[in-house]
């Protein structure tokens, strides 16, 4: 998939809120162009805050706030297809970061097996790369590759709980060969598309992990909209985590993720 290979992020946290939202749903290149699908996601983010405003704050405030004393909050109905769309597209991105997390869990587990039995049979250098020190062995990266199942395997070991999971469930019982069909559809329009933005939702995850019990009920309120509704608390820590977490090496198992797969994230000035 084409993906926008660079986003400048604006310094005003509320803005830059509503884009990272918007590109995490739509990295498509061309997505953020005025009346395409990522520009009307991030335009719904910012009708939604100023609809909860109103909902918690009187009318002569918010006009007071925004400097105009004919604004008129928008109504639900006029963003509420765009925001369901985008809100959509992004727990699909939080359902392929798990998957990519389930095969590297596997990868190292299997990978631990086979260096156990490796050892047992008096053979470690057959899987690690032995210390002549006698300090801790690396162990060989063709080793955790081979012990990594693909990604399409993967699917097909639960293909309806991560059809559920990825938005692309299709009720019925599945054949083998039906099976692997759907594996291979998973990953091709779950999957695959969710590659450039896998970063930004490791660094929301680490940001919602660290600022959660700070927001008020946090444990009963949709992670999302709260983290959406305090976007200038963690916005900027979460672009400068991404990008760290794009450029690190990688373990060379499952998608062997690169620098280049992922959205290079930058901010203005």
């Amino acid at each position: 998939m084409a993906f926008i290979p660079e986003v400048e992020f604006p310094s005003d946290p509320f803005e830059a809120t509503f884009i990272y939202f918007a590109l995490m749903a739509y990295p498509e290149i061309g997505a953020g162009e005025r009346g395409k699908s990522g520009a009307k996601f991030a335009d719904a983010l910012a009708s939604y805050c100023l609809y909860k405003a109103r909902q918690t704050y009187d009318l002569r405030w918010l006009r007071k706030e925004r400097r105009d004393a004919t604004f008129c909050p928008p109504q639900r109905r006029q963003f509420e297809r765009a925001l369901l769309h985008g809100r959509q597209r992004i727990e699909q991105r939080f359902a392929a970061y798990d998957l990519y997390g389930e095969q590297v869990l596997q990868g190292l587990f299997q990978a631990m097996t086979v260096g156990a039995q490796a050892i047992k049979r008096g053979r470690p250098e057959d899987v690690y790369h032995m210390n002549p020190t006698g300090g801790p062995s690396l162990m060989r990266e063709e080793v955790i590759r081979a012990s990594t199942p693909g990604m399409r395997k993967l699917l097909s070991q639960s293909a309806n709980h991560w059809a559920i999971r990825l938005g692309l469930n299709e009720p019925g019982r599945l054949n083998e060969s039906q099976i692997a069909e759907k594996a291979k559809s998973l990953h091709r329009r779950a999957f695959v598309p969710s590659i450039p933005v896998l970063h930004m939702v490791h660094a929301f995850n680490e940001c919602a992990r660290k600022l959660g019990p700070r927001i008020d009920s946090w444990k009963e309120r949709d992670p999302v909209e709260a983290m959406l509704l305090n976007g200038s608390l963690w916005v900027c820590e979460a672009i400068c985590e991404a990008e760290k977490w794009r450029i690190k090496q990688h373990a060379s198992i499952g998608a062997s993720l690169q620098p280049d797969m992922m959205v290079r994230l930058t901010t203005a000035g």
